[in-house]
């Protein structure tokens, strides 16, 4: 197994259990944004390690990879922009 495989698998394990434990940590207190950032997140790592993994076996295009990463560094941007908005607001910065 060379290395940027491993690495692409311990990016999917690591991103399933950020969904797992963070979900549950935050469930049922959390704002309904707070819990789609830790959707995106996390699903964010799943999603890159798996495109990794297809783009460099030759199943995917590099376009077809970058579109998809691009879309959720988007989202990922936004959100992360809404959330600190919202704390700024609230502590009167």
């Amino acid at each position: 197994m060379e290395t940027w495989e491993l690495a692409s698998y311990l990016t999917i394990i690591m991103g399933f259990v950020y969904l797992v434990t963070d979900l549950r940590a935050k469930w049922g207190h959390a704002r309904r944004v707070s819990l789609l950032f830790t959707a995106e997140l996390g699903s964010y790592l799943v999603v890159l390690g798996i495109m990794t993994i297809l783009q460099r076996k030759g199943r995917i295009s590099g376009e077809g990879y970058a579109a998809v990463i691009w879309a959720f560094f988007l989202a990922l941007a936004l959100t992360s922009v809404y959330l600190l908005g919202k704390r700024g607001r609230k502590t009167g910065a």
